[in-house]
Parts: C-alpha cells; structure tokens; sequence
C-alpha cells in the first residue's frame, strides 16, 4: 500500500510538470515557444525515462508500435476532416451567441498573446515560415506527444496502478481495461461485489487525470488571452480530456491522436480565418 502510494505521488508529481513549465517559460519569462519545445522534450519525455527507465521506455515501444498497426491514412483522413468541421461548427455555432465586437476583440488579445509569446510571427500578407511551422508542428507532433504522455502514461498510470497485473491490455482488439478479474481474483470476490467496485473507482482517476490535462492548458491560454477564456477553455478540456481517454480504453490510441489532430487543427484554422 505504502508503495502504491508513492507511486500515485510520483506519477502526478510527473503530471504537474508542463503546467509548471508553462507557469516559468509563459508567466514569468514570456518565451511561450520555448514553453512548447521544452514542455514536450523535458517534461514528457526526457524527466519521464529518467524517473521510470526502462519501464517509460517500453511504454514508448508500445505506442509507436500500436501505431505503426493500427494507422490508416483513409481513417486519419477522415476523422480529423470530420473533428476538424465538428470543431469549426461548435465556434460557429458559439459566435452567434457572442457580440462579434467581444469575440473580434478576445481573438486579437490571443494574436498578440502568440506574438509576444514568440509563438507565431503573424503577417497576413506574406506567409511566414515560422508561423507555418509552429501550426504544422502543433497539429501534428503536439497530438502525438501529448497522446503518448496523458492517456498513453498518465492516465494509465492513475487508473492502472503500478502493479505488473494492473496494467491495461495491449493486445489489438481487446478492450483496454486495467484488469480481468479471474486473473487474480477469487470467486467470493466477484459475488460479493468488490470487482466492481474496484471498476467502479476508477472513475475519479479518469477525471483526475483530465483535471491534470486540462489544467496546464489553462496556464498556457491564460498567458495569451483572458483569464475568463482560459477558465472557460479549461473546463471544456476536462470532458475532451475525459472523452479521449475513453476512445483509448475502449478503441486504440491511435483513434484519440485522430481526434486530437483534429482539434487542433480546427483550433488553427479558426485563427487563421479571424486573425
């Protein structure tokens, strides 16, 4: 008990480190693309393998060879063409709602957030290479790595606990829960409940851990925009947080990098046509 304990302290210590890396790089010291490069090479790679080892690295393993699988170029077409329109609907949708002057107004504050950021270098009449690059760069290395460390790590972490028989399965076409029952538990267990409890419980992790995922994005939107935005923008992540962990469990990872590529591009393309 007293090393599971450890563990939970450990991996959420792990998962707090890109809002303090945004809360450095984005609050104090405004450079917000050293923010992005660092967030993803130290905070969810290099400070992971070297607290976990071999074990992160086979995590590693793992995914790029789920991926490598599972990848279909129609599927990853399709879905983030569809998330992507899904997306660009929903603020559509949500500025009919809005004064145009306010929300003119919020994405202008997130255009020179970006810029001050050093983020982007915007110029509507040239297209800038930097710019450009930091959006391909968002939209699809950003998917990936964050796929890898919050559902992939995190998240499997908090839910599966750090026992060799907790962890979820792996296997192509099996449902990635963290456990199957008969494996290690006695009947009178199963008849009395304590499964499902167990399965039930693990709900509060799941929430958890998009509380965690959601809670760096605040620190980096709230640096380039308003704090109301951010607090808005926030808690819609805990439900797409939440959502993405269950395309995982119950589908492949493979389908929440989809959807998370088609996220984010729907959330580049919006600027792009208001800025």
């Amino acid at each position: 008990m007293y090393s599971r304990r450890i563990g939970i302290i450990k991996v959420l210590l792990v998962g707090l480190l890109p809002s303090l890396n945004a809360i450095i790089w984005m609050h104090i010291l405004s450079k917000g693309w050293v923010a992005m490069y660092s967030m993803h090479t130290i905070c969810m790679i290099i400070i992971p393998t070297i607290l976990y080892g071999s074990y992160f690295k086979s995590r590693i393993s793992v995914f790029f060879s789920e991926i490598r699988t599972n990848i279909s170029l129609l599927k990853l077409l399709c879905i983030t063409l569809l998330i992507s329109v899904l997306g660009l609907l929903a603020a559509s949708f949500l500025k009919l709602f809005l004064n145009f002057q306010f929300l003119e107004e919020i994405v202008k504050t997130a255009k020179n957030g970006l810029i001050y950021q050093g983020i982007i270098d915007f110029d509507r009449r040239k297209a800038n290479l930097y710019t450009i690059t930091s959006f391909v760069y968002f939209c699809t290395v950003n998917p990936v790595i964050e796929e890898l460390f919050w559902r992939f790590f995190i998240a499997n972490e908090l839910i599966c606990g750090s026992n060799g028989h907790e962890r979820m399965s792996y296997e192509q076409g099996e449902q990635k829960d963290c456990f199957n029952p008969g494996d290690f538990m006695d009947l009178s267990e199963v008849e009395n409940g304590i499964v499902y409890q167990n399965i039930e419980n693990k709900e509060p992790k799941r929430i958890f851990s998009s509380l965690l995922y959601s809670l760096y994005h605040y620190f980096v939107v709230s640096s380039i925009t308003t704090n109301t935005l951010a607090l808005l923008g926030t808690i819609s992540l805990v439900f797409i947080g939440r959502f993405l962990i269950y395309v995982y469990e119950r589908h492949s990872i493979i389908y929440s990098i989809y959807i998370h590529i088609g996220l984010d591009i729907a959330v580049v393309i919006y600027l792009l046509i208001l800025v």
